[in-house]
């Protein structure tokens, strides 16, 4: 497996990796509006090849998944710290528990080392245990926790 900085010539397969991964997080989520999330991100797509940075797993030809985000100056508690966010996140299922994932995200640390920010955050649904357990051994710890009540 090679993991590579995605190009303009992968905007296509990047596109459609994105969209399965809103169809990944409408399992987990139920209350997402999929058809409206699915237009908004077609919408924005553009702005976020330009702004964001991605990182492709790929064997023998074949994208397993990506990791993508972009570097931001943090604010309130971490005002004028560069932080690394951490976008999106998406293995093909048949490769998942492979080690896929991991690799993708030490790969967007290590750049993000390179620009030197100094924390990496990211947000994952709480009934991700998958990913949770992922994150949680590549040493990433709570910070916040959102709480949310269906009125």
């Amino acid at each position: 497996m090679k993991i590579r900085r995605a190009t303009k010539k992968d905007a296509d397969v990047l596109k459609g990796l994105w969209i399965k991964s809103l169809k990944n997080e409408k399992q987990l989520n139920k209350n997402i509006d999929l058809r409206s999330e699915i237009k908004d991100f077609k919408k924005e797509f553009p702005k976020l090849l330009k702004e964001d940075k991605y990182f492709l797993a790929e064997e023998g030809g074949r994208i397993l998944g990506f990791v993508g985000g972009k570097i931001k100056i943090g604010s309130g508690f971490f005002k004028n710290i560069k932080i690394g966010a951490i976008n999106a996140l998406f293995v093909e299922e048949e490769y998942r528990n492979s080690g896929v994932g991991a690799e993708l995200i030490k790969t967007f640390i290590s750049w993000l080392k390179t620009k030197k920010a100094e924390i990496a955050e990211l947000s994952v649904s709480s009934n991700n245990t998958a990913v949770i357990n992922l994150y949680n051994n590549l040493g990433f710890k709570e910070f916040i926790i959102k709480m949310r009540k269906k009125i």
